[in-house]
């Protein structure tokens, strides 16, 4: 399970339903969480200079070890 003490670590996306399909498999790191949701951030493949930010329920992230 993914918890506080993972902030700042990578972690990939396993969405378990169709909302979060389209993220499944990214990879990012872990920035936090809001309102419950876990926040990752991961480089953007369209534009190098920014940063993508995704709020995924914690259950739907594994740490990349």
């Amino acid at each position: 399970m993914i918890s506080a003490e993972h902030i700042g670590r990578p972690v990939r996306i396993k969405a378990a339903d169709d909302f979060y399909a389209f993220v499944d498999g990214k990879t990012g790191l872990l920035h936090g969480f809001e309102s419950g949701y876990a926040v990752v951030l991961s480089p953007s493949d369209e534009f190098p200079e920014s940063e993508l930010r995704f709020l995924v329920p914690p259950e739907q992230l594994e740490a990349i070890t």
